[in-house]
């Protein structure tokens, strides 16, 4: 949806997907999607760019039917009835009144949620994101979290939302914690937000605001509503771990797990120092595949190599760029390799990583031409 906010007053055209015909950069969707509303609601999530946002963003849902209605690339977003139909005296748009100045904690709600759901199975971590909101999401608060383990014992958490992972956009009310499980059972996670300094504001960030046809973005309008007061809100959430185990990938081909061509993404843990996590992929077709290393966190800095039939010998791949863990592999149909992840640091452990392996995708950067510059 383009503005909720801005439908109030009546512009109506505000309330739809952007499409092609009025996309513009300037936008949330476009830092996390590069395409319009409509081009990313027909487009599968596989081939999302994996930086940026939504390199620690969920998998959104697809439904590919949305593509029978899908509009053509100049083509501008209608909400107005067709022609003949006559569900307009059906509809009833009420509008939230609101809030008057004077803030109580009673308004301000805070709601934590693991991004994996309520029940997580290793080598899943816990992406947890705690949401502080009035009208608007809530930024700039001080915030406290504690997980109580199985066994009873607790442990600080820290939440953060300042654009470093595990957050994936600075002040947009979405406070986010990561927390590798090392036992089975249920986890209790606490969340307390307080605003000692008055320094919280409600704020735009992150809602994916994009423009009517024919509007200019006016930038004073979206500026942060400070919230004038001290306030205490608390939230608690249960998650269920199971599959907790020493090693989640084996270390040589007999114990490799398989890797799959579709560019879904597989998670990894490097449990202890010298850890190595191996991958077995075979090639359905004659293709070139991308295998990448994504959502690192805990301090991973991962070593990525391709390797033969044997899993030992390095077979010759494509390194796509330093600081993006890529590599680029020719080979036939039938072809049987292996992806090894490793950690540069051979004394470190308990880092976080995702694989996955497939045909290239926007944000491995493969599709771009660059054309020299002739000064004459």
């Amino acid at each position: 949806m383009h503005s909720q906010w801005n439908a109030v007053r009546g512009q109506y055209s505000w309330l739809n997907f952007s499409s092609a015909a009025n996309y513009s950069t300037r936008t949330a969707q476009y830092r996390m999607y590069r395409a319009s509303g409509w081009e990313t609601l027909i487009r599968r999530p596989e081939h999302d760019p994996r930086d940026g946002i939504l390199a620690n963003a969920p998998r959104r849902l697809y439904h590919p039917e949305l593509q029978n209605v899908a509009l053509a690339s100049d083509q501008l977003p209608r909400i107005d009835l067709i022609t003949g139909h006559q569900a307009r005296s059906m509809l009833r748009i009420i509008w939230e009144q609101p809030a008057s100045a004077a803030l109580a904690s009673a308004e301000i709600t805070a709601s934590p949620f693991a991004l994996e759901g309520n029940n997580v199975t290793y080598p899943q971590p816990v992406r947890l994101i705690a949401t502080l909101q009035r009208r608007l999401p809530i930024a700039n608060a001080v915030v406290q979290g504690e997980v109580t383990l199985p066994n009873g014992q607790t442990q600080l958490l820290t939440f953060r939302d300042d654009g470093v992972t595990p957050d994936a956009l600075a002040d947009d009310g979405r406070y986010s914690a990561l927390f590798i499980p090392t036992q089975d059972g249920a986890h209790q996670y606490r969340v307390t937000f307080t605003n000692p300094n008055q320094s919280a504001a409600e704020v735009y960030n992150g809602l994916e605001l994009a423009p009517p046809p024919g509007y200019q973005p006016d930038d004073s309008l979206l500026s942060p509503v400070p919230v004038g007061e001290n306030f205490t809100v608390s939230a608690q959430a249960t998650i269920v771990v199971n599959g907790v185990r020493s090693d989640d990938h084996g270390n040589d081909p007999g114990t490799a797990s398989l890797l799959n061509t579709d560019n879904l993404d597989r998670w990894g843990h490097i449990e202890q120092p010298g850890d190595r996590d191996l991958f077995r992929i075979t090639l359905p077709q004659d293709m070139t595949i991308v295998v990448r290393v994504t959502n690192r966190a805990a301090g991973m800095q991962p070593r990525l190599r391709l390797l033969a039939t044997d899993g030992t010998t390095p077979v010759s791949a494509l390194s796509l760029a330093e600081n993006y863990p890529a590599l680029v592999y020719t080979a036939r149909a039938g072809s049987v390799i292996y992806a090894e992840v490793s950690h540069v640091d051979p004394i470190a452990g308990r880092s976080l990583y995702r694989i996955s392996a497939g045909l290239a995708i926007a944000s491995d950067g493969l599709n771009q031409v660059y054309i020299p510059l002739v000064k004459r």
